[in-house]
């Protein structure tokens, strides 16, 4: 039997000063790797890292510095973009250390304000990019704190989403909104003026063709201030707008606009009570937790494997291994050495899957698989072990439940990922 283990509390500031410390850290030993070729390197290992008693004047320092540091002596691109990430970031979390999700609300608010009362398109446009930024950041900066972003509604949006297309053309799915509200009241659930989405991140390679579509694939764009209404076509009005995703997903994001007019807030929510999708016309699907929305940001997925390349199952041990999933991809949270002897898992997770239920295993220095094994194979055998019981040593395993899930992958570092 595991022992669930639990993450130290109060998670809000330790975490965020551990991320902080694991990125500067990551990014010291990458470049300094490769020795001559990255010139700055030593820079990065002089940085000054926060301790858990963090000040306002500790953060302005370290910002100053990052804003000040000479990027072009880095090797990496991904420590360039690391690093001037993490110099953005300082400003949001300064906020959150002084006034909380209550400081974040409030910056975000007047963001809001400034956008609404903006003349110029170059204006506007800088201001939306800074709403894009803080938002977009808050799953790097504050997933276990904030669940969510709420946009609240003014009174009049179901009814004026009925004359919307009439002055801004049809190519906004604003309809989709009032299929949303129709089909909640058909359910018999509650129909309120807010809707509240998981937390937008959003990937890009900088590049072009298939690892950026796959970037872009993982994506959760849900989330998109912009300008509506179609340029050239006559009739059509022109207005700074807002775009939430309220239909199922498919290939692409189909974003469902309203106008600023229409928005009476939008802010970090700390409840993880999602608006449901609309599945269809009349339907309605239950969007996944916060914490299996944080999993999949971390890149956990699953993998159609033939499981007769782990031997003899019975339906239940088959059944209950579709319900894991693998962080693969992201080699500190999955770290395999392979050996003549077989492959050693030296560090890894895995969480498992039941509703709306996540349980994480975290595993050290296990034998996973043999030599010629690969790793979906060797990470579904792992599974099987913790079905089936065989774990010999408990203390090589510890399990996590609820929200120490998040709370501990705040702790390890986010890497960048391959596409």
């Amino acid at each position: 039997m595991f022992v669930t283990s639990t993450t130290q509390k109060p998670a809000s500031v330790a975490q965020i000063v551990s991320r902080v410390n694991n990125t500067l850290d990551a990014v010291s030993k990458l470049e300094n790797s490769f020795g001559a070729k990255s010139p700055t390197a030593k820079k990065v290992t002089t940085l000054p890292r926060l301790h858990p008693n963090i000040t306002t004047a500790d953060l302005i320092a370290l910002r100053n510095t990052l804003t000040q540091f000479p990027y072009d002596g880095l090797y990496l691109s991904d420590s360039k973009d690391a690093l001037k990430n993490l110099a953005t970031d300082l400003e949001y979390i300064q906020i959150f250390n002084e006034a909380g999700v209550k400081g974040l609300n409030k910056y975000l608010e007047d963001i809001l304000n400034n956008l609404r009362s903006a003349k110029s398109e170059q204006e506007k446009n800088e201001l939306i990019e800074k709403l894009h930024m803080f938002i977009y950041r808050g799953i790097y900066n504050f997933p276990h704190v904030v669940k969510g972003v709420e946009i609240i509604l003014r009174p009049g949006a179901y009814e004026g989403s009925k004359e919307f297309g009439d002055r801004f053309g049809s190519d906004y799915y604003r309809y989709k909104y009032t299929q949303l509200v129709d089909a909640l009241q058909k359910e018999g659930r509650e129909v309120t003026n807010s809707l509240t989405i998981e937390l937008p991140y959003s990937f890009t390679t900088g590049t072009h063709g298939s690892g950026e579509r796959a970037a872009r694939g993982a994506s959760v764009d849900n989330l998109e201030f912009t300008t509506i209404g179609s340029w050239g076509r006559k009739n059509k009005e022109r207005a700074t707008g807002l775009g939430i995703a309220i239909e199922v997903p498919l290939i692409v994001w189909k974003l469902s606009y309203f106008t600023l007019d229409e928005i009476e807030a939008v802010r970090f929510t700390t409840n993880g009570n999602f608006t449901p999708y609309l599945k269809d016309e009349e339907t309605l699907l239950n969007r996944s937790s916060y914490i299996n929305h944080y999993l999949w940001f971390r890149d956990f997925s699953g993998c159609s494997i033939d499981l007769q390349k782990l031997g003899s199952l019975n339906d239940q041990e088959a059944k209950e291994l579709r319900k894991f999933v693998f962080p693969l991809r992201v080699r500190n949270l999955f770290d395999e050495e392979h050996e003549l002897s077989g492959t050693k898992l030296k560090k890894g997770f895995l969480a498992k899957i039941e509703d709306s239920k996540v349980v994480l295993y975290e595993i050290d220095n296990l034998k996973i698989g043999g030599r010629d094994s690969d790793s979906w194979e060797d990470a579904y055998k792992l599974a099987l072990k913790i079905i089936r019981g065989e774990i010999k040593d408990p203390s090589s395993i510890k399990v996590y439940t609820g929200d120490d899930v998040i709370n501990r992958l705040t702790e390890i570092n986010i890497e960048q990922r391959r596409f």
